[in-house]
């Protein structure tokens, strides 16, 4: 399974945020229709800056 011109990335569920850290769902709409392929939970870390310090994904699906 690649990605195809035309395929996008939604996001799944609300965005949470808690003492620095990001919860997120997010899936790859194919472009010929479809399920929502990978489905993806990520979790970045931010840094004193603001900034992305760590990211950890977990493909779901």
């Amino acid at each position: 399974m690649g990605r195809e011109k035309g395929d996008v990335f939604r996001l799944r569920d609300g965005v949470d945020g808690h003492h620095g850290a990001i919860k997120l769902h997010w899936g790859m709409l194919s472009a010929a229709g479809g399920a929502a392929v990978p489905i993806s939970f990520d979790f970045p870390v931010l840094g004193g800056n603001g900034r992305i310090q760590t990211g950890y994904q977990f493909i779901e699906a």
